[in-house]
């Protein structure tokens, strides 16, 4: 029901709404933003583009105090876990990118129906995937799943994106959380 509510909403807000959780990232091959992603692959008929999953294995909460990562550096995900499954099959536990004006109906991983004239457009993961970065304890079922879709392993992000992405983080923590 929450994600209904956010697709109606935002109608008339926002162009496009990504539909992923906190634990989640849109990961593009290559330089574009997502912005641009969008702007290069949609056309006036998509309705939702749906990416396919990775899950990348967290061993640990990351950390909440501003204080920790002043003195650690910025910790996200992506600088910290890398153990990553391979990619799931087509729909399952996809999540999305969709135009509210051209959604009816939307669940948790996909849209359920769409308005006159829009449909659906699945993302090859070449070109893009949702990593998400799982909290493995008390998730074993989870991980026994996950290890039938193939090997997992080791993924990075370019180091010259994770540098901008540290300093980006570091600027927005020390505006938020003023000392």
């Amino acid at each position: 029901m929450q994600l209904q509510d956010c697709v109606y909403r935002t109608r008339g807000r926002s162009t496009w709404v990504a539909t992923v959780d906190l634990d989640e990232r849109i990961s593009i091959t290559g330089d574009k933003t997502i912005s641009e992603f969008i702007k290069s692959t949609a056309t006036k008929h998509h309705g939702e583009l749906r990416f396919r999953c990775r899950w990348i294995l967290r061993t640990e909460e990351t950390p909440v105090d501003p204080k920790i990562w002043r003195l650690n550096g910025s910790q996200i995900p992506m600088a910290e876990w890398h153990n990553t499954s391979h990619v799931a099959p087509v729909n399952h536990t996809a999540k999305s990118i969709v135009q509210p004006t051209k959604v009816e109906s939307m669940g948790v991983h996909q849209a359920l129906r769409f308005a006159p004239g829009a449909h659906l457009y699945l993302v090859p993961p070449e070109k893009a995937v949702v990593r998400h970065y799982r909290l493995t304890n008390g998730w074993t079922f989870f991980l026994e799943e996950v290890e039938t879709f193939g090997s997992f392993e080791y993924t990075g992000i370019a180091s010259d994106k994770l540098k901008a992405l540290n300093i980006s983080v570091m600027q927005r923590i020390n505006q938020v959380f003023n000392e």
